[in-house]
């Protein structure tokens, strides 16, 4: 038997969360215990799931567990995550076919828009120790707009590194992000590219900036996106090659 049923464990969390987050507007959600709908005051909510911290006070069943302090810990996750679901930490990730595909296989429905060849833009919040997708944006398209912005606030840079093709670099998260940004016709003007500009982004954390006129270019992006793959490089995206054509990006043959 657990050490305590759900309905006594939503108590308790109510009262906790009166102590630690009083600014919570707090109420259950109709018959289901585990269940809490939160409200913060600039409008901003979030489901709070209190399955966990039951299973895991139902598996220290017969130890001599502080209940309190268990319920504690998940409310904190909980406040930290949903502190960080503000405008301002709204980011852009770009994946692939093939992620968004996984996402629906499980049920899930992405706030994302195409970008070109196989890959997307996924609307993500960024928060301390990880990102957490974005599943309910209602304006997309708008939204991907401040996110685009928010990661050139969080990052340092870009850096641009060689000279041609070169590689931008940012931190490692948000490389890949930089196709939604706004600063390409700016950067192909600074790099002396005066014909086509055509980018690789085998991976999240490398991106390749090449001369599409220059056929050397072409062929060190193409022999960078083997290695990539054939090394088995960490968060790989895609093959694709992209091309800048009328301020946006196409996949590139």
């Amino acid at each position: 038997m657990p050490r305590i049923d759900p309905v006594a464990l939503r108590e308790v969390a109510l009262g906790r969360l009166a102590i630690l987050f009083p600014e919570l507007a707090v109420s259950p959600r109709g018959t289901d215990a585990f269940v809490l709908d939160l409200t913060w005051p600039d409008g901003v909510t979030a489901a709070l799931s209190l399955e966990n911290p039951w299973r895991e006070i139902e598996q220290n069943h017969g130890q001599d567990v502080d209940i309190v302090a268990i319920v504690d810990r998940y409310l904190r996750a909980m406040a930290r995550s949903a502190v960080t679901r503000r405008p301002g930490h709204l980011v852009v990730m770009v994946k692939t076919d093939a992620f968004m595909d996984a996402a629906r296989a499980r049920g899930i429905t992405l706030s994302a828009q195409p970008l070109a060849g196989d890959l997307h833009v996924v609307l993500a919040w960024d928060q301390p120790d990880a990102v957490a997708f974005a599943t309910d944006v209602v304006d997309v398209a708008r939204s991907v707009q401040v996110a685009s912005r928010n990661v050139m606030r969080l990052i340092e840079g870009p850096h641009v590194d060689g000279d041609g093709p070169w590689m931008l670099r940012c931190g490692g998260t948000y490389e890949a992000s930089l196709l939604v940004c706004d600063f390409w016709p700016k950067l192909k003007e600074g790099l002396g590219i005066r014909g086509r500009m055509v980018v690789a982004v085998p991976a999240r954390d490398v991106l390749l900036v090449a001369d599409g006129d220059a056929p050397e270019h072409l062929a060190a992006l193409r022999q960078s996106i083997d290695h990539a793959f054939a090394a088995g490089f960490s968060y790989l995206l895609s093959r694709c090659l992209l091309v800048w054509v009328d301020n946006g990006w196409q996949e590139f043959f």
